[in-house]
């Protein structure tokens, strides 16, 4: 994966991988981008509206013809996606969308009040945990592994008082581990908070993207990393105020 590097009105905006690319006529996908995509009448962002759709909503894939010409489009703050126009039903309307948008995963949709591997947990099957010991130097510790039908591996180690998770997701195009990653960190399902969180786009460094969450004063790192023909979500904690 190449990163591509446009400067706009002196503005830095790193476009570090495409969007939807694995995907066939017919198939049904699904709006991952927590602001919605725009719907147009033709492949032109200057053409009449023809509306606008948001998360969890339905696009079947009925024209590829012009996936040839690549778009790039700003998903975060300094951070971009490369894709394609693609047309789409949605609902009762029939139009064009960028794919960088759309994800091959179910939405995790939920009306709990759920983040992390809870809310994963809650929309995804799993296939079992697996609970086993681990030794780190002098301490031991504990790891948790589940596998879920999407295509999600999920690891948790817990060591004293320091976290570490993974989620390792298989056959993922850069835009569907970033918005899965948006989506388990951020507070989106949670109703009783005052405030919005989200993980922030800082940097790329070869094939690693960092982000960092703030939360309570806190600021915890996340690391988005392209692994085979997936892509790996990475954090690790320690609670400093247990002794």
């Amino acid at each position: 994966m190449k990163a591509i590097v446009f400067t706009v009105f002196n503005i830095l905006i790193l476009f570090a991988g495409y969007g939807q690319s694995s995907y066939g006529f017919g198939q049904n996908l699904y709006v991952w981008n927590h602001q919605g995509t725009t719907m147009y009448e033709t492949a032109d962002k200057s053409s009449n509206k023809v509306g606008k759709f948001y998360y969890g909503q339905q696009a079947r894939v009925v024209d590829m013809s012009i996936k040839s010409k690549t778009l790039y489009q700003e998903i975060a703050e300094g951070l971009g996606v490369g894709g394609h126009w693609v047309k789409v039903i949605i609902k009762q309307d029939t139009g064009y969308v960028f794919d960088g948008d759309l994800a091959r995963m179910e939405p995790l949709l939920t009306t709990q009040s759920l983040r992390g591997i809870d809310l994963v947990s809650s929309v995804y099957k799993s296939q079992g945990q697996i609970e086993s010991g681990l030794q780190s130097g002098a301490k031991a510790g504990k790891k948790i592994e589940m596998d879920f039908d999407e295509g999600i591996h999920f690891i948790r180690r817990t060591v004293s008082s320091c976290i570490s998770e993974d989620y390792i997701i298989d056959n993922a195009d850069f835009n569907e581990a970033y918005y899965l990653m948006y989506t388990i960190y951020s507070n989106l399902f949670v109703t009783e908070s005052s405030e919005m969180i989200y993980p922030v786009f800082q940097r790329q460094v070869g094939k690693i993207h960092y982000f960092t969450l703030t939360e309570d004063g806190k600021i915890q790192e996340i690391q988005l990393q392209q692994q085979g023909q997936g892509y790996k979500i990475s954090t690790y904690h320690c609670d400093t105020s247990v002794k």
